[in-house]
C-alpha cells in the first residue's frame, strides 16, 4: 500500500484524522478497515506508521504508531525546466519527484513552444507530484514553482548554477571535479528548440556556468531526467 498524507499540525496527541480526499481513497479504493496498519508522511521530511481506529462516511481516524524522520540529501537540486507539450511536462515532473529533486521551477524562453494553460495546469502538476510522492515513498514534497519568464529565474540563489547547452565543451563530471560539496544547485534545461545563445550570454553574467550532456542532441524531456540523474549521483543525492 502507497504513502498517504496527514496534515501538518492536525496530530492530537498520537491520534489524527485524514482529510477528505485521503479519506475518501482509503475507504473506497484500499477499502480500509479498523486495526489496519498505514504508511504516512507530512510531505515535510518526517515518516509515520499509523493504525485505523475508525472509518466513516467521511472521515479515517488513526493512531500514530511510529514516526520517523528520515535523514535528508546534504544538497538540494532546483530544476528549471522550459515549458513542454503536456505529457512531456507531466513525464519530466513525476521522474523529477522520483530522482529526489527538491523544487521545480516551469519558465518559458523564447523557443518554448509549448504554452502555460494558468492554475488548472498547475493543479495538474501538483496532483502528478502527489502521485509520484507515495508511489516512491518519499517524505519530502517537491516544490512546483508559479511559471516564470527565463529572465525571472536569475532571482534564484544557489552555491552552484548550471545550464545546459549543446555548444558547451564542459562534462557535469569535469564541471563537479574539485568542488566541495555545495548546499543548493540550480540547473536550467531549455525547450525543445534549446536556448538562444543571447540567452546563454545573460545566464552567464549572471553566474551560470554552461554544462554539455554530450555530442548526442537529446529530446527536452531526455535531457531533463539524464541531467537530473547526472547530478544526483554526482551530488551522492542516490546513495542515501
Amino acid at each position: 500500500m502507497p504513502l498517504f498524507f496527514i496534515v501538518p499540525g492536525k496530530q492530537k496527541g498520537d491520534l489524527i484524522s485524514l482529510s477528505e480526499k485521503e479519506s475518501h481513497h482509503l475507504r473506497n479504493v484500499q477499502r480500509v478497515k479498523a486495526r489496519d496498519l498505514l504508511k504516512l508522511t507530512d510531505g515535510e521530511g518526517s515518516y509515520f506508521e499509523g493504525e485505523v481506529i475508525s472509518v466513516s462516511s467521511k472521515v479515517v481516524s488513526l493512531k500514530i504508531l511510529k514516526k520517523e524522520t528520515p535523514e535528508e540529501p546534504k544538497t538540494k537540486l532546483h530544476i528549471g525546466q522550459s515549458l513542454l507539450k503536456k505529457d512531456k511536462m507531466e513525464w519530466v515532473v513525476e521522474k523529477c519527484v522520483e530522482l529526489g529533486v527538491y523544487e521545480i521551477h516551469p519558465f518559458t524562453s523564447s523557443r518554448t513552444i509549448a504554452q502555460f494553460k494558468g492554475e488548472n495546469k498547475k493543479d495538474r502538476l501538483e496532483k502528478i507530484v502527489d502521485a509520484a510522492t507515495k508511489q516512491c515513498e518519499r517524505t519530502t514534497r517537491m516544490k512546483i514553482h508559479p511559471h516564470k519568464n527565463f529572465e525571472e529565474l536569475f532571482s534564484k540563489n544557489a552555491d552552484l548554477k548550471i545550464i545546459f547547452w549543446e555548444k558547451a565543451t564542459l562534462s557535469l563530471r569535469q564541471f563537479f571535479q574539485g568542488k566541495s560539496q555545495p548546499s543548493s544547485v540550480v540547473a536550467l534545461i531549455g525547450p525543445e528548440g534549446g536556448f538562444s545563445d543571447e540567452e546563454i550570454d545573460l545566464a552567464c553574467q549572471h553566474g551560470y556556468e554552461t554544462v554539455s550532456l554530450g555530442q548526442r542532441i537529446l529530446r527536452a524531456e531526455t535531457a531533463a531526467i539524464v541531467a537530473t540523474t547526472v547530478i544526483q549521483y554526482e551530488l551522492g543525492n542516490l546513495s542515501k
